[in-house]
């Protein structure tokens, strides 16, 4: 139904790219094929536990920590 209204305001190249299955899941791995669907939608591709991205999230922190010490030493 959210797609009917938004549908008209769409191109129609990306109408073209939107495909909806529903709770068809053998069109869905028809579609994406088994190696790519994640293995709880029936597929076979490991994900990780950890939250994607939670990696880079830490490592940019550190350096927005340090360079929170560095400002405040310059503005001492």
């Amino acid at each position: 139904m959210v797609y009917a209204i938004f549908k008209p305001f769409l191109l129609e190249k990306t109408r073209k790219r939107l495909h909806f299955h529903g709770t068809d899941r053998e069109a869905l791995i028809s579609f994406l094929g088994v190696k790519n669907l994640p293995i709880e939608f029936g597929g076979e591709l490991e994900m990780p536990n950890q939250p994607i991205g939670q990696d880079i999230y830490e490592y940019i922190y550190k350096f927005e920590k340090n360079s929170k010490k560095l400002i405040n030493l310059d503005t001492s």
